[in-house]
């Protein structure tokens, strides 16, 4: 699940909408503006290549995308909080117009004191505490999307992106545990997840480490109908730091080592690995990062890539972005891929 923030605007529009704030109703959103373009991607007119997607990446073209996000809160007599969110977006990508609205990101949740539970389309709780290493954001995601980055999911939508995660914060310390099942005739064994993260502030830097584990242990073969590619991996686990100096620096790290089951993947036999290392630095109102990383697998080409990032704030939720990705594809898979994009960001 991509982890997105929204900037919330008070809505005064109407006594109807003051009424909906009070129950604790509210409404943000995005929309982004811009180019994007790419090489290096197989011809999507053969159909050859692992590319099925029917847009041309290879091309400079126009970029657009809006969302809304609705979120509700209520509270109990006894101060128990419970809530929900959903987000409102267009379902036909992001390099056309017109397409029917879709919910996305739906989730709901109760808590009381450090405890909180959620179901829905969220992290899970592998990915909830393992931090990517990389904090602002660009178009079309260019810096993250590059094949050595490490996105710490473990497998998380591998069956209905339906997950329930337990949360426990207390101060700087954190736990979760969560599980996806699968609710498919293929009667799969449910993908299981722990995570702890602790925050340490240190005089002129702010220090924050994540450790979590995954259980995929389904036993039913590869080949299921309507299964994503994420079968075959049977556990994972990972670590990441990440410091904050005062001075604007910013620099993180993280590891995953994936156990994959030969018999159920079909292209990758054997073990594989994946880190990444970000740096960024903010300096009043703009913000730069850099990040490389690699795959390796036992068995098969290892892939790295690295990306770039640069946002600009220009003041009442407007941003500029531009972003980079850069694929180093082994010589027997493919050519280099790069991906870019520039434009407007904005949050409501």
């Amino acid at each position: 699940m991509k982890k997105v923030l929204f900037a919330t605007t008070a809505l005064v529009a109407s006594a109807g909408v003051a009424s909906a704030q009070d129950l604790g109703i509210s409404i943000s959103g995005f929309a982004e503006i811009g180019i994007a373009g790419g090489s290096g991607f197989p011809d999507v007119a053969t159909g050859s290549g692992p590319i099925t997607d029917p847009v041309d990446r290879n091309k400079t073209r126009l970029h657009n995308d809006i969302g809304i996000q609705i979120d509700a809160v209520g509270e109990t007599d006894n101060g128990i909080s419970f809530g929900m969110s959903f987000e409102i977006d267009d379902s036909n990508g992001n390099d056309r117009v017109n397409g029917t609205p879709g919910f996305d990101n739906e989730f709901a949740f109760i808590s009381s004191g450090p405890v909180t539970f959620t179901m829905g389309e969220i992290n899970g709780a592998y990915d909830q505490r393992v931090d990517e290493a990389s904090w602002g954001g660009s178009l079309t995601d260019d810096h993250t999307a590059h094949g050595g980055f490490n996105t710490t999911n473990g497998a998380d939508g591998a069956y209905d992106n339906q997950i329930a995660r337990l949360d426990y914060d207390m101060g700087a310390f954190g736990a979760s545990i969560s599980v996806e099942q699968d609710d498919s005739a293929n009667d799969l064994n449910p993908i299981w997840g722990i995570g702890v993260s602790y925050g340490l502030e240190l005089t002129g830097v702010d220090l924050d480490f994540g450790a979590g584990f995954m259980s995929h242990d389904e036993n039913n073969g590869r080949v299921v109908a309507g299964a994503q590619p994420f079968l075959g991996i049977e556990s994972a686990w990972g670590l990441s730091v990440g410091a904050g100096f005062d001075n604007g620096l910013k620099l993180a790290a993280n590891y995953e080592s994936i156990s994959i089951d030969e018999a159920k993947q079909a292209t990758v036999t054997g073990d594989a690995e994946r880190w990444t290392i970000g740096a960024g630095y903010d300096f009043n109102n703009l913000s730069v990062e850099a990040n490389y990383g690699q795959t390796n697998f036992d068995s098969a080409d290892n892939i790295d890539g690295f990306g770039l990032a640069a946002q600009y704030d220009l003041g009442g939720g407007l941003q500029a972005q531009a972003g980079y990705g850069n694929t180093n594809v082994p010589s027997a898979v493919g050519d280099d891929v790069e991906t870019w994009s520039l434009g407007l960001s904005m949050s409501f």
